[in-house]
């Protein structure tokens, strides 16, 4: 990004993304924590998988808020002075993204594997199902986000731009 004003623009533009990754963790944690509560107590059922799909989601909730915390305040210190260094920031953002990745994974398959053991027909089952979907949506609006100045590397549009940066340097070779 060149333009101040399109920096600050392109950073204002991705909090609503990342606040509504968080707002959506935050309810696929609430919906994965009861159905923990809920999971029905069968012999040979252990608790392993419920936990840790709990887990998983509570850390994509971390994550979504720590890049919902970066973007927000990349924007204020960027209309301040759009130069200034946001080095610490930007390296953590980066391992909170990495995170999600694992977090993501993990957690599908835990929430899966729960969702199993709990069968369809309880309340349980059903509330995994909604975690799963959470945490996914979670990923895919705010876990990707991290907080870098040209935008998230992993997004099509970022991709596209870049595509498009090569394509004008080989026209003008």
């Amino acid at each position: 990004m060149h333009d101040d004003k399109a920096l600050v623009e392109f950073a204002r533009a991705q909090l609503p993304l990342v606040r509504g990754a968080s707002a959506v963790a935050v309810c696929g944690l609430a919906a994965a924590a009861l159905g923990l509560i809920n999971f029905p107590s069968v012999a040979g059922r252990g608790l392993g998988w419920p936990v840790t799909a709990v887990v998983c989601v509570a850390i994509m909730a971390v994550v979504c808020l720590i890049h919902t915390v970066s973007w927000q305040r990349a924007v204020r210190t960027w209309q301040a002075d759009p130069e200034a260094p946001l080095a610490t920031l930007t390296k953590v953002s980066f391992v909170a993204h990495v995170i999600s990745y694992v977090a993501v994974l993990l957690g599908m398959w835990a929430t899966m594997t729960a969702m199993v053991r709990a069968t369809f027909a309880s309340a349980s089952g059903w509330l995994f199902a909604v975690a799963l979907l959470a945490l996914v949506a979670a990923q895919l609006l705010g876990g990707v986000r991290q907080l870098r100045r040209g935008g998230p590397a992993g997004t099509l549009p970022t991709h596209f731009r870049r595509l498009n940066a090569l394509a004008d340097r080989r026209r003008t070779e």
